[in-house]
């Protein structure tokens, strides 16, 4: 076989190894597979002497440098795509996170201001505003509904029948130490409040039961005690129900006032 024989065997060898070397580093660049990257580097090495054997012309020729040039670009070109679609994809999580968080807060209804609020009174009256650390003796919870030029006694809670003494949930007290009511010991602990006006009488009744909406499952036979208070007219008219308690001298009043009417229950503890 003749050297000129013998070179174009060699240059058909080259050829096939250049051609598939080629097709290993474009798949490698194009389709982002890992373990084809050294491929690829070979690839470029052999894609390179592929192309010097096709092309023959000097003008047309293109150097191993311009190739492993292009495919850096090349190789650059698909990574700011890579970086690009993860930018997007990232944008695109954080956005909907932050939709989601926004749904989360603003999606929620919280209720309005209520037309009765919920108060709170102590007694001592500053046991918690005072500087310095003073023992509460008892707590009233209770809803203050108001007038609103209605006649209230006798009209929007009617005469003798139990009444929430308040609105909303019945009326809670709370005793931190024992107390004495209408000459009943009564340990301490959470009760509900409830009364029944007359036109000259409150009977006031204290009653195990708490949680409770209103008076509509009222239970007398969870009653602690009743007892029987004088109405006082006022000539100041109150707006909004109201509790207080005032100092007494064998322990503390529970003063209950609305409209142009109020009572008093005497709560006896050791001072």
């Amino acid at each position: 076989m003749s050297n000129s024989e013998n070179k174009n065997n060699f240059d058909w060898v080259w050829y096939v190894i250049g051609m598939v070397a080629f097709v290993l580093a474009f798949s490698a660049v194009t389709l982002h597979i890992g373990y084809l990257f050294l491929a690829a580097i070979i690839g470029l090495i052999f894609g390179g002497v592929f192309l010097n054997k096709i092309v023959k012309g000097r003008e047309h020729k293109l150097s191993l440098r311009l190739l492993l040039q292009s495919c850096k670009i090349k190789i650059h070109n698909q990574y700011y795509i890579l970086m690009k679609k993860i930018s997007l994809i990232m944008f695109l999580l954080v956005g909907a996170l932050a939709v989601n968080a926004q749904n989360v807060t603003t999606g929620v209804t919280f209720p309005k201001v209520d037309a009765s609020p919920l108060d709170v009174v102590y007694y001592p009256l500053n046991t918690t505003k005072s500087k310095t650390p003073v023992e509460p003796v008892m707590r009233v919870l209770y809803s203050r509904p108001q007038k609103k030029g209605r006649e209230v006694f006798g009209v929007l809670e009617q005469f003798d029948k139990v009444w929430r003494l308040g609105a909303n949930e019945n009326t809670e007290i709370q005793f931190f130490k024992p107390v004495t009511i209408a000459g009943k010991k009564i340990k301490a602990g959470r009760y509900s409040v409830f009364a029944i006006p007359s036109k000259d009488k409150w009977t006031i009744i204290i009653n195990k039961q708490n949680d409770k909406w209103g008076a509509f499952t009222y239970d007398e036979k969870q009653d602690l005690l009743r007892t029987e208070v004088v109405v006082n007219k006022i000539e100041k008219t109150i707006e909004a129900f109201s509790i207080t308690f005032i100092d007494a001298p064998e322990g503390a009043n529970l003063v209950m006032a609305w409209d142009n009417t109020q009572v008093f229950l005497p709560i006896g503890f050791k001072k």
